[in-house]
């Protein structure tokens, strides 16, 4: 999943030109975790990107949520067979930890991460619908649209005084900003999904 094949059109989700770039291929990182697309840019310079901060231009090639909980499955029936057939993460002490993993352990642990942050975050962004606060994770991140324009923000449950805040209680969802000011509680509609 989240397969980008040479020559195919992608664009980063954070980039609100939506600039064509070009996949040039697919290599791992120097730890052997990661997987990298390397892209041509539109100004002809050579970059990179995480699958998961990708998206492809033609919706027929964008992976649906369906297909992402497919994945995920295979992906953790292999990580349970890793676990079994691997003297090293059979000593892990929980199935989530990648701490002690050998390295094919913890490749399969960041593509399930990865899968979970599309799932979550990109794949809801696409649809341009405000978030669905029963969805909310406590500090996932999340832009308000308002008049003034977009402001990034980050989901909380605690505001100064202590108070505890489930998102979406009374219609409103509590968020953080990175500027220092008081967390705030904004209603449902005017929060969005970030990628």
């Amino acid at each position: 999943m989240l397969q980008y094949p040479e020559g195919t059109q992608v664009f980063r989700p954070r980039d609100p030109a939506r600039n064509p770039h070009g996949v040039l291929g697919t290599r791992l990182d120097a730890s052997a975790r990661n997987r990298i697309v390397s892209l041509r840019a539109p100004d002809g310079r050579t970059t990179s990107a995480h699958p998961h901060g990708l998206v492809h231009f033609d919706p027929a090639l964008r992976p649906t949520a369906q297909q992402i909980a497919d994945s995920c499955a295979e992906l953790v029936d292999a990580l349970g067979e890793e676990t079994t057939d691997c003297s090293i993460c059979r000593r892990v002490p929980t199935f989530w930890n990648t701490a002690a993993r050998c390295a094919d352990g913890k490749r399969l642990m960041s593509e399930i991460g990865k899968l979970h942050h599309y799932r979550d975050n990109v794949l809801p962004w696409l649809s341009g619908l405000p978030v669905d606060p029963a969805r909310l994770k406590w500090g996932q991140h999340v832009v308000v649209r308002t008049v003034d324009g977009e402001r990034p923000g980050i989901v909380s449950p605690i505001d100064d005084e202590g108070v505890w805040h489930d998102a979406g209680n009374d219609g409103l969802i509590l968020l953080r900003h990175r500027d220092g000011t008081s967390p705030t509680r904004y209603r449902a509609h005017l929060v969005f999904y970030s990628p």
